[in-house]
């Protein structure tokens, strides 16, 4: 087995390791505890009486709401003893946003109403939970990581778009990475997490907007890029502001949605408007350099041509399911599990960028990416005009056709350029930009259909195929046999086989 599938299964199988030792814990939490937090009042009034019991519990009701801690937790558990499950599971939600606490429900005056829709929907609300998707959006957020890591470990590739894909891929790890902790319920042991990835969304854009410029056009950072930062930085700011206010802060606002030092209104109202403007924005500016790329005569390899579109085409649907949510949201329309479809998509994308790097590893290559791109960059700069451009393709081809300069065993661009009467750039130019293809192929190209029309009208079958070989250019039979091949996919005998097939036929 690959070191690479060797990692990527120990990132799985840590991730398990992990969900189940902090589900074990919660388990161990409670065996130790249930004795000792909460039930001491069931048993002080263990003598009582079930009618006794739930009067005391309606004399503290008569309060009207203005309930302590301690009140709180008599309700939820008494109500529990006595088998009324509506109260109990109000009361207890009650006191665990009060007291910022889960660990009432692993009470054993639960014990009775445990089956109940209530009590179920409680612990299903409140206490770590692993299942399939947990874990699956958890091993995804470790192979980000590790996927953000490698790419910029390669010597081969290209430092600066490497560095920009590294942390696109980084920061989509950290949202699965919590969207994990999230969905397992795990957020409330470890709310110093809860803000680690708010105001994300906003650097995607910029980070995959410089990547295909910097790959399509071998981009050079300017000091005014610096500008690109400043919108995703004022939200960013705020967000971490939140990640230093207190651990009970925290806890409330995950629990409440309450937070005492900020108008949050306000802020996560301005945070969605420049999330939709910015992903908007980008989404039109990824897709004006990719356009332009694409306009350009300038042959790429089909890989990187894939890599470009799906991105692109990904971010655009990233744009679709994050903004039209908020638009609904501004509007007032309020949507369930709206933020499923975003997680899956964002884990998707790790998922793919993965299988790229494992299997098309040359697209993060800098000779494979940018061999076309310094071709095109000379090309700008050679001063061929449009016009000239299309006399000299016309001379060309009056050569190739009527003169058959192909045929010349030691033809060269020199010999072409010196027959047009031009460099041998400006041939180069009019090949590559006109044929897509570099003047070796197009000298092949020519020279196999010349070989193919002689093998055919061969009725007699006099000729041997050396002797085609050499009319047409070639200076030995394994050169030609290569080169046949590699233009119709069969030898020169296969197909004088084929044409004598059809004659018979």
């Amino acid at each position: 087995m690959k070191s690479k599938n060797i990692i990527l299964f120990l990132c799985v199988l840590l991730c398990s390791k992990v969900f189940a030792f902090t589900s074990g814990d919660s388990i161990s939490t409670y065996t130790k505890s249930k004795e000792r937090l909460y039930n001491l009042y069931l048993i002080k009034h263990e003598g009582l009486s079930e009618q006794s019991l739930l009067e005391d519990l309606q004399r503290i009701e008569e309060k009207g709401g203005d309930f302590s801690e301690d009140d709180l937790k008599k309700l939820a558990l008494g109500y529990a003893h006595l088998e009324v499950v509506e109260k109990s599971a109000t009361y207890t939600e009650l006191y665990i946003k009060e007291v910022l606490d889960i660990d009432i429900l692993y009470d054993s005056a639960f014990d009775n109403i445990k089956s109940s829709v209530e009590f179920q929907a409680l612990t299903h609300k409140y206490l770590p939970k692993l299942n399939f998707w947990v874990i699956l959006l958890f091993a995804c957020g470790l192979i980000g990581i590790f996927l953000s890591v490698v790419l910029n470990l390669r010597k081969k590739g290209d430092a600066v778009g490497n560095l920009l894909i590294s942390i696109f891929i980084m920061l989509h790890a950290m949202v699965i990475l919590q969207s994990s902790i999230i969905l397992s319920n795990n957020k409330f042991k470890f709310p110093d997490l809860f803000f680690i990835t708010a105001g994300t969304a906003l650097f995607i854009g910029p980070l995959l907007y410089f990547y295909f410029k910097r790959i399509s056009e071998r981009y050079r950072f300017k000091w005014v890029d610096i500008v690109h930062l400043i919108p995703p930085l004022i939200p960013a700011i705020y967000f971490i502001s939140l990640c230093f206010i207190t651990h009970r802060e925290k806890i409330d606002l995950m629990f409440n949605g309450r937070d005492v030092r900020y108008t949050t209104s306000i802020i996560y109202a301005i945070s969605l408007i420049a999330k939709a403007i910015s992903l908007s924005l980008y989404a039109f500016l990824i897709y004006k350099v990719y356009r332009r790329n694409s306009k350009k005569k300038i042959k790429l390899h089909d890989q990187i041509i894939k890599w470009k579109r799906n991105m692109m085409r990904i971010y655009f649907a990233y744009t679709i399911i994050f903004v039209v949510p908020i638009i609904l949201k501004l509007s007032g329309v309020e949507l369930k599990a709206y933020q499923f479809p975003q997680i899956i998509l964002t884990a998707s994308t790790i998922l793919y960028m993965s299988y790229v790097v494992y299997v098309q590893p040359k697209v993060f290559s800098k000779k494979f990416i940018f061999v076309e791109v310094d071709e095109q960059i000379k090309y700008q700069k050679s001063g061929l005009t449009n016009n000239f451009s299309e006399e000299l393709k016309a001379n060309l081809l009056a050569l190739l056709h009527e003169e058959k300069v192909f045929k010349q065993n030691d033809i060269s661009l020199d010999i072409l350029a010196e027959q047009l009467d031009t460099t041998r750039h400006n041939i180069s130019q009019v090949i590559n930009e006109h044929f897509d293809m570099n003047f070796f192929h197009l000298i092949n190209k020519y020279r196999i259909e010349e070989a193919k029309m002689i093998l055919k009208n061969d009725h007699n079958r006099n000729l041997h195929i050396i002797d085609v070989a050499y009319d047409v250019g070639f200076n030995n039979k394994v050169t030609f046999n290569k080169a046949f091949k590699a233009e119709t996919n069969m030898t020169p005998t296969e197909y004088i086989q084929r044409v004598q097939l059809e004659l018979t036929v």
